[in-house]
């Protein structure tokens, strides 16, 4: 077979197009905490305890390397006492992501082992970030701690009921009571810790 510039050019357009593509799908993913690790960051060491992990410049996760599982009430006590929720949501700057990272980074600063978790949802483009911990006597416990844009006053702590081809839906952790967005059906979850 003979290889022209034709055929060259070809597989150049061809490996541009497919560039593109990833980066696209890059822009709706949360890169794993562990590739960061790996691959993406910069790291920092502080008390041989704390990495400071920078991705793009915005987002610092600081994984904790003593930090453990830890029993359910536990979790909830720190999640009550946690204000993260109160940050007001703004759209492009400070969103799911950024809450998901806050309390992630506040957990394993007191020795509380915190993952990142990726939904992605059945007939929406967006994905949607928040926090999962493996608690020593209840398992996974998802936690979304993503406030509000309006009334950022409001406790926005909620646990997540995940399942694959169901709605979002969980409780919120003040007793307020339940929600189920029906509009949103899980396509996909993704944890990392």
């Amino acid at each position: 077979m003979k290889i022209t510039k034709r055929f060259i050019l070809m597989i150049i357009i061809i490996m541009i197009f497919l560039n593109t593509l990833a980066t696209i799908e890059n822009y709706y993913t949360i890169i794993p905490i562990q590739r960061l690790e790996d691959n993406y960051s910069i790291e920092y060491e502080i008390d041989n305890n704390f990495k400071y992990i920078n991705y793009h410049g915005n987002l610092m996760f600081i994984n904790n390397d003593s930090a453990e599982n830890v029993p359910y009430n536990e979790v909830l006590e720190f999640i009550s006492k946690d204000q993260t929720d109160k940050t007001k949501y703004v759209n492009n700057k400070w969103n799911c992501v950024n809450y998901a990272q806050t309390v992630h980074n506040n957990a394993e600063k007191q020795g509380i082992r915190c993952g990142l978790v990726e939904v992605k949802f059945k007939n929406l483009r967006a994905t949607h970030a928040f926090n999962v911990f493996n608690t020593t006597d209840k398992g996974l416990v998802f936690v979304d701690c993503t406030g509000s844009e309006i009334n950022h006053d409001l406790n926005g702590d909620k646990q997540i009921n995940l399942t694959l081809n169901d709605s979002f839906k969980g409780r919120y952790l003040d007793n307020r009571g339940s929600f189920n967005n029906e509009s949103k059906i899980v396509k996909s979850i993704i944890i990392y810790y």
